[in-house]
């Protein structure tokens, strides 16, 4: 991705700060590109090879920003582009070589020949200021010094600072005459006690705060059971009875049976785009009357068009520890689930008085997207849906698609579920999730009887990160 012949336009839109991707990547990616942003940024020209060489995938995209969400936006790194790369690097490394001059200091100069001597005041925009004084006297000069002052102190190279003015009061007699090697020690001592001033550690101001008191959630007691399913024909009839709630997409809505809706909670998308937030809104309000429990929401934007629902907390409001579980109680969610990265023991911290959950079972989420994975091997026309990415190891990640064309999300799922179900009691929550995504009806029922008796799960599984110390 590379915004940055957009970039002016972005500041002009408002934008008030972009950030660099930069993991994995060499000290010479980094200045190669943080030089092309602060040229753009700065109205200048830059080298847009030197950025396309030091790294890319065949080039680059702009397709979010510029509405082309397509094929095009993915790359593969070939080995014309390493070479690339390899012959850039020394040109790139040049960039940070030496430091980058970028702290304007401002002098001030006083004293002279009837003075027996000068004294030179280097100051910063940040208040610092330091003043050192010459150890030689100045004699009387047969020409203007103050060219050759100027140029003395204007060799800032090898330090942050950049001169940035001079204002100069000559005593009586003149400045007088130094040598060119007193003037640089005069630089030099002048700026290595201003660097030492601004390497000195500030406290920032802070506000005395006290962290409220929460209550812990009980352990040891078996939680309730729900499950989450994809489509309505995935749930069995006689677990549905069981099954403390069922949670389904809003889009299966019309599918539910009308003995099941007292128990349905109806998901929210997580994200989303264009229109799909008016039309959700607009489709909550002709289910009101409709007979479900309540709604899933997934995102804080969705608590201001949920009005006259039952809500609940999702995976997307990532209730991670008491005081966001607080607040979201706070503002009418009657229940939660737990963010499945946080540990046994920080969910035992949180209790916010309404009931928690946290998921027994699952395909944990690992990627949304809105560029399809799947569209370098496949036309979205013909697409089923989703499919299936294979990794170096020949694991194989489930990818389903919300939508399909650019409007639709695409969520890449862990290929390993989670599973608590011969732990339940170890959950210190008030209700145990499962969440089905691709699984068959048989499936589905089998992994739901292996919850309803506490068995040990039946094939390869994960505990997620529920036994870390996080």
């Amino acid at each position: 991705m590379d915004y940055i012949p957009h970039l002016r336009e972005l500041m002009d839109a408002g934008v008030a700060s972009v950030k660099i991707e930069g993991r994995l990547r060499t000290p010479e990616y980094a200045a190669a590109v943080v030089t092309a942003c602060r040229a753009v940024c700065a109205g200048q020209p830059y080298d847009e090879k030197l950025v396309r060489d030091i790294f890319s995938r065949s080039g680059f995209t702009d397709g979010y920003l510029t509405n082309r969400n397509d094929g095009k936006m993915f790359g593969v790194r070939t080995e014309a582009d390493a070479a690339a790369t390899r012959a850039a690097t020394p040109k790139a490394r040049e960039l940070f070589r030496r430091e980058l001059q970028r702290v304007p200091v401002h002098y001030e100069l006083s004293g002279g020949v009837e003075d027996g001597g000068v004294k030179l005041t280097a100051r910063d925009d940040d208040g610092h200021r330091v003043s050192v004084y010459s150890a030689d006297e100045p004699q009387p000069a047969q020409k203007d010094p103050l060219p050759g002052i100027e140029r003395a102190l204007g060799k800032t190279g090898g330090t942050p600072f950049v001169m940035d003015g001079l204002a100069a009061a000559p005593g009586e007699g003149d400045f007088g005459f130094l040598p060119g090697a007193a003037w640089n020690e005069l630089r030099r001592e002048a700026l290595d006690k201003l660097l030492e001033k601004r390497s000195e550690v500030t406290p920032h101001a802070v506000q005395a705060f006290e962290m409220p008191t929460y209550p812990a959630h009980t352990v040891g007691q078996l939680p309730a059971l729900a499950a989450r399913f994809a489509n309505a024909a995935q749930c069995p009839a006689e677990a549905a009875e069981k099954l403390q709630y069922l949670i389904f997409p809003i889009a299966e809505a019309e599918s539910i049976p009308e003995a099941w809706r007292g128990k349905t909670l109806l998901e929210l998308p997580r994200v989303m785009f264009g229109r799909l937030e008016q039309k959700t809104a607009a489709r909550l309000d002709a289910l009101q009357d409709a007979g479900f429990a309540g709604a899933v929401v997934n995102n804080p934007a969705q608590l201001r068009y949920t009005d006259g629902w039952t809500l609940y907390g999702g995976l997307g409001l990532n209730v991670t520890n008491p005081m966001s579980a607080a607040r979201y109680a706070s503002l009418g969610v009657q229940g939660m689930l737990l963010q499945p990265e946080t540990a046994l023991t920080a969910m035992q911290a949180v209790a916010p008085g309404v009931p928690t959950a946290a998921l027994c079972y699952g395909h944990l989420p690992l990627m949304l997207t809105r560029a399809c994975p799947l569209r370098n091997v496949r036309d979205c026309g013909k697409c089923p849906g989703g499919g299936t990415l294979r990794d170096r190891k020949g694991r194989d990640f489930t990818v389903t698609c919300s939508a399909s064309g650019g409007a639709g999300v695409r969520t890449v799922f862990n290929p390993v579920p989670l599973y608590m179900g011969e732990r339940l009691r170890e959950l210190p929550v008030d209700v145990a999730v499962a969440a089905f995504t691709t699984e068959t009806p048989a499936r589905v029922s089998q992994i739901l009887d292996l919850l309803f008796n506490a068995q040990p799960f039946d094939s390869e599984f994960t505990r997620g990160l529920y036994y870390t110390n996080n």
